[in-house]
């Protein structure tokens, strides 16, 4: 839920909401419950705007309980977070500074917090089809750890931010590059959110169960633009070095293998394809990803998928039934030892609009009825089917 309220010269805007995942595996059975309450105030954007701010604040708690499970069974999470966007626009000019401040506090089966602040001071300018935005980040990371086995990271102080792009043919053909690094730090909930089967147990003593990507630099560029009015794409390659980057992993535990995690100092080539035609009664869309990693840990660690993607076609009846196919894809993972095949999740997706703010759902997935693993030694049981009420509120 939210509530916004505007004025000649700014908006705010507050809201809170709900996150929860209830989840039963073979190893054991979890309740992840989390609230959420986010406050922003802003300048609006004009020409008529001397002095541009945009300012934020967020806040989860959250609690995790596990059962059956003898690693531990609770865990609560303190996640704040504070941003803001602050300086004078002088005609095509902007002289800003971003600061943002973060600190996450555990308690429970971990105890300890981090807490990061991260000031960049930049220039933007935009004139025709030019768009400048240059930058420099520096990032200074605080840890207060009484579990030792979480945040070990220390990173480094300075990181590039620079974006440049200009338009060859306005709002039809764009190139574009951009510079950047800094720190990420790698929450419970964030895990949880990436793979819902994560848990206190998954460090396996590989490295920190909880730490922070440290991205030294990194860097590309590409070629947006669109085809007409319905299809727009976006073509990128690039580049990136990690002092620490998360990784899965697979382990034997007295002869049973289990699911872990770590981290692991890593670079990658990379190229990225997207794509978009939204038409009246046709929506097609997709994306491809090639990645080449190296320099990591191999012998401990499972490399990132080299080719992935999803791709989508949905056809339309008068806005009222909606049907399509889609499809999630990525090539096998392997490390020294392991080998994670790869999989094709081609599912079929069913909506009728029974109201204007009310419609029904339905989707089978894993036609092809493989083995996917999307998460360490988690494979889904072949054909699956979802159902599902939508509301707009």
């Amino acid at each position: 839920a939210s509530y916004r309220i505007g004025w000649g010269g700014g908006t705010f805007r507050v809201g809170a909401e709900y996150n929860g995942v209830a989840l039963k595996d073979c190893f054991k059975s979890r309740m992840y419950d989390a609230v959420d309450v986010d406050l922003s105030v802003a300048s609006v954007a004009s020409s008529a705007t001397k002095f541009m701010y945009d300012l934020n604040f967020r806040y989860r708690f959250a609690e995790d309980k596990i059962r059956d499970y003898a690693q531990g069974d609770y865990l609560s999470e303190h996640l704040f977070r504070f941003d803001a966007v602050l300086g004078p626009k002088i005609g095509k000019h902007k002289i800003l500074i971003d600061l943002g401040v973060e600190y996450d506090m555990y308690a429970g089966d971990i105890h300890g917090g981090i807490g990061e602040v991260a000031v960049v001071p930049r220039y933007a300018y935009e004139k025709g089809g030019l768009k400048i935005d240059a930058g420099l980040r520096f990032a200074l990371l605080m840890t207060n750890n009484a579990d030792k086995s979480v945040f070990g990271s220390s990173g480094q102080l300075f990181y590039p931010d620079v974006k440049v792009s200009y338009a060859l043919a306005p709002d039809a053909l764009k190139v574009y590059a951009f510079a950047g690094g800094g720190n990420k730090i790698n929450t419970y909930a964030s895990m949880i959110a990436e793979n819902h089967h994560f848990d206190l147990g998954y460090g396996r003593s590989l490295s920190p169960l909880l730490d922070v990507t440290l991205e030294r630099i990194s860097g590309a560029a590409g070629l947006e633009g669109r085809i007409g009015s319905a299809f727009s794409y976006d073509l990128r390659a690039g580049y990136a070095d990690y002092a620490n980057a998360p990784m899965a992993a697979v382990v034997d535990v007295d002869g049973t293998l289990l699911p872990a995690f770590g981290y692991s100092a890593s670079r990658k080539w990379f190229a990225v394809v997207e794509w978009n035609l939204d038409m009246e009664r046709v929506r097609f869309d997709g994306s491809a990803v090639y990645t080449n990693t190296w320099g990591d840990d191999r012998q401990r660690f499972i490399a990132p998928s080299a080719v992935s993607g999803d791709v989508s076609f949905v056809y339309n009846w008068k806005k009222r039934i909606f049907a399509g196919v889609d499809c999630e894809w990525a090539l096998g993972r392997r490390n020294a030892v392991y080998t994670v095949p790869g999989y094709a999740d081609l599912g079929a997706y069913a909506e009728y609009v029974a109201a204007r703010r009310m419609s029904f759902w339905l989707r089978a997935g894993n036609l092809l009825n493989m083995n996917i693993q999307r998460d360490m030694l988690f494979a889904e049981k072949g054909i699956n089917f979802t159902v599902g009420i939508k509301l707009n509120l």
